[in-house]
């Protein structure tokens, strides 16, 4: 593409996000979740696992005694679609060149 084209991507699951995976799901108990959330399908909450460290789950189902967590990317299972439109082109840096790969910055 050069400067002033436009472009449809169309960018497949794999590529993107990855697909689904069945083995990032967990069940956890619903007494150790705070009242303050809300208890329904489809929010994100933050975690954090056994180091501390955060973690972003969807509460995909919600029974009488636990809740079964998504850890998937929302994204991930979905063909995602972009309208690109080349505006300037710039040279790449040394950092850029040393590390591999091309970031804004």
């Amino acid at each position: 593409m050069t400067v002033g084209e436009s472009q449809y991507v169309v960018v497949a699951a794999e590529v993107g996000y990855g697909e689904m995976n069945s083995q990032a799901y967990q069940e956890a108990p619903l007494d150790r979740f705070p009242e303050i959330i809300p208890m329904e399908t489809g929010p994100q909450i933050e975690l954090h696992d056994e180091a501390g460290q955060p973690m972003v789950a969807c509460l995909d189902q919600v029974g009488e005694t636990s809740v079964r967590l998504d850890f998937n990317h929302p994204l991930a299972g979905k063909e995602l679609y972009f309208a690109v439109k080349i505006v300037g082109l710039r040279p790449v840096t040394a950092e850029q060149l040393e590390h591999g790969h091309v970031y804004s910055g």
